[in-house]
């Protein structure tokens, strides 16, 4: 599908507004004519390009984000979890950080599980799988520098921050954050629908719980490129300015990033998703970016396609203001 500059003006105020969801107040922000603006954003909806999707706040919700890197010949070993619907991303990496990766959003009881699984497992001849406990997922798009400054902002913000598990979590709340999450333009009355509930219930839970403690936002797919390629870049930082700077250089690339923060220790954890033609482009720049800034030491390793990601939370497993677990 051929793109042209109203296009990406479209994609960009999407991308700056606050509030993507409000379509008219986008447009507003272009200076487009309502139709003309309804039309590009339904061709590119159309043509599987665009679409947006809420943030989800895991930890809010009592779910756990986890990274865990399992070495390839223990993959077996793994089976218990490997097929759970609480896994969010999932692939083989080549590289230093070699294995199979699993990012999943666990309640608490399945982290431990996790855990004392490996712990029961390991013996001194074994390779032992790499286990990250993770903060909340922040979504980075290419071409604003701006998205940079507003992830430094509030990741300073919630740094060193407890979490605090919303009291007022229920079935409903669950279940509309996973359908915003598939479709963040999914209409509330279709919510309402989808859920066999008043509209007006939907709206009060929406307005009250779900925008205002549940959700981060919501990001923006833009899938210019059918082509691209995953990293998975583990950073090992002594000032967060290193890492803000080090982002800042990828993001030179026309590339998307999802980055976590490793609680505990002064990891960030870093999934790029660039177009195969700028790899050479996007290596020059990590090494320059390592040169330049102050990180302590940076692992780069390929994640191979197929990549399986999730495309909603697993609503259907809370029950009870508890999540259950599928393994």
């Amino acid at each position: 599908m051929r793109l042209d500059e109203i296009d990406m003006r479209i994609v960009c105020s999407l991308v700056k507004s606050d509030d993507p969801r409000n379509l008219k107040q986008v447009a507003g922000e272009t200076g487009l004519p309502l139709n003309l603006f309804y039309s590009r954003i339904r061709k590119m909806r159309q043509g599987g390009i665009l679409s947006i999707h809420a943030v989800p706040r895991y930890s809010s919700m009592g779910l756990v984000p986890l990274l865990i890197i399992v070495p390839q010949k223990y993959l077996r070993k793994a089976v218990f979890f490997k097929k759970s619907r609480y896994i969010l991303i999932s692939g083989r990496s080549i590289g230093k950080l070699k294995g199979s990766v699993f990012i999943l959003t666990l309640p608490e009881e399945g982290v431990l599980k996790i855990y004392e699984y490996w712990e029961d497992l390991y013996h001194k001849d074994m390779e032992k799988p790499l286990i990250f406990l993770l903060s909340d997922p922040h979504y980075i798009s290419n071409p604003l520098p701006s998205c940079t400054k507003q992830f430094y902002l509030e990741w300073m913000k919630e740094a060193g921050k407890e979490v605090k598990v919303s009291s007022k979590v229920d079935a409903l709340d669950v279940s509309i954050v996973a359908l915003l999450e598939e479709d963040g333009w999914l209409p509330l009355t279709k919510v309402a629908n989808k859920l066999d509930e008043r509209e007006s219930v939907i709206r009060y839970h929406y307005q009250r719980h779900v925008k205002e403690k549940l959700i981060r936002g919501f990001r923006i797919n833009f899938r210019r490129w059918r082509s691209c390629i995953t990293f998975l870049i583990n950073i090992k930082f002594t000032e967060l300015e290193a890492v803000k700077n080090c982002i800042e250089e990828i993001l030179k690339t026309p590339s998307s990033l999802i980055v976590f923060n490793s609680l505990g220790d002064n990891i960030i954890h870093i999934l790029i998703k660039t177009p195969i033609d700028y790899i050479c482009t996007l290596n020059s720049v990590i090494r320059k970016a390592l040169y330049k800034t102050r990180l302590m030491d940076l692992d780069l390793s390929v994640i191979l396609e197929p990549i399986k990601e999730r495309k909603i939370i697993p609503y259907e497993f809370y029950r009870r203001y508890r999540w259950i677990l599928d393994f």
